[in-house]
């Protein structure tokens, strides 16, 4: 509950947050009220979910990059869900490789859903096979698979996210509905360098490469948020 308040606090649209510091008083009283006498609606009950790197079947330098990047822009896309706990992709980097143990995963991330696949290209595609699979019993939810020209890797993500909401069946407000469509970058080459931006940000050596690539997507299209907070992620590090 608490949770909620402060996520409309921080809504990036100005008419979407608090209009005054005593309407937002009383949610946070109500928040509280929740702990302390177990009174007023239950809060809705959030699933907890873990996006793994996807597996590389052929080494390809020219798309190996997607295998930690596209899982990133996942966790982003997802994270803004109230009924969705999404952990980082940090904590997911460190499962990355061979097919993972479900259950190591599950109990050190505290998830009870784990989405996995692999990526292949094949000629000027990318083929993304990947599962949504209950850790506790290895139950698979779904399997999918998407392909996307290389040249159109949005197309991954928008597919993806949209097949997660509908078989976890997450209710969605308004406003969460309009947040999934909102950072759509209007440039493939733009959402092309701003994920091998995130690939290289993970390397302190390629900090200063990185933001180029982030300059270069801003350039490209100046209105993609997710763009600007990578440049301004690395202009902080590099700081």
């Amino acid at each position: 509950a608490l949770d909620r308040v402060v996520h409309r606090a921080l809504a990036k649209r100005p008419e979407l947050r608090y209009q005054s510091v005593e309407s937002m008083a009383q949610d946070l009283r109500s928040a509280l009220a929740l702990g302390d006498t177990g009174s007023g609606a239950s809060p809705r009950a959030l699933t907890r979910l873990i996006v793994l790197p996807f597996r590389i079947l052929r080494a390809d330098p020219e798309t190996d990059f997607l295998s930690f990047s596209l899982a990133d822009a996942l966790t982003s896309a997802l994270s803004g869900l109230q009924s969705l706990v999404v952990r980082s992709s940090v904590a997911g980097a460190k499962f990355a490789g061979a097919t993972p143990d479900l259950k190591a995963v599950a109990e050190e991330t505290q998830v009870e859903i784990v989405l996995l696949g692999t990526l292949l290209r094949a000629g000027e595609q990318i083929r993304v096979t990947s599962q949504l699979v209950d850790a506790a019993g290895a139950t698979v939810i779904w399997s999918h698979t998407a392909q996307a020209p290389v040249g159109d890797l949005f197309r991954l993500q928008d597919e993806h996210v949209e097949k997660i909401v509908e078989s976890l069946s997450l209710p969605l407000t308004a406003r969460e509905r309009r947040m999934l469509k909102q950072d759509v970058p209007s440039s493939a080459l733009a959402y092309e360098l701003y994920l091998r931006a995130t690939e290289a940000s993970r390397d302190w050596g390629q900090w200063r490469a990185a933001l180029d690539l982030y300059e270069r997507c801003i350039t490209e299209d100046p209105h993609y948020a997710p763009g600007w907070v990578g440049a301004g992620r690395m202009h902080r590090m590099i700081g």
